[in-house]
């Protein structure tokens, strides 16, 4: 069962457990739909759900985001952008833009200097901080 409000949706589970999400995290869950299964592709709609939350503080939203930006998909690639989105939302602790932000100094991607040193710190100091929590 889902009951829609203008500011939450509540969800109620086949065994009665509720939970609550606002419109930025739909539409952060939205948006990857648009973006990930082909079945239902449609960049625009990825594009428009995904910023939403983004500007809205979803750190998923924020990665996913720059994930279009760094493929192109449905956007002019812009890696620097990409990057942007990559360190806001890794700075909310999403574990996959430390991955994303990591591969950009592997790899050297979007003009930036390749640096081991500097991917393999960013990896570990947020595997340190998980193992802290």
């Amino acid at each position: 069962v889902v009951r829609w409000s203008e500011e939450n949706t509540e969800w109620i589970n086949e065994k009665g457990y509720r939970s609550f999400l606002n419109k930025e995290a739909i539409a952060g869950m939205l948006g990857w739909m648009y973006k990930a299964y082909p079945e239902v592709r449609n960049y625009q709609k990825a594009l428009e759900y995904l910023t939403f939350a983004a500007d809205n503080n979803r750190p998923y939203a924020m990665n996913n985001l720059g994930l279009m930006y760094l493929r192109g998909e449905g956007v002019k690639p812009n890696p620097k952008k990409a990057f942007k989105l990559f360190k806001r939302s890794a700075s909310y602790g999403n574990h996959w833009a430390h991955e994303n932000i990591a591969d950009y100094y592997l790899l050297g991607v979007g003009g930036i200097k390749k640096n081991y040193t500097n991917s393999l710190n960013i990896l570990s100091d947020f595997i340190i901080a998980q193992a802290k929590k």
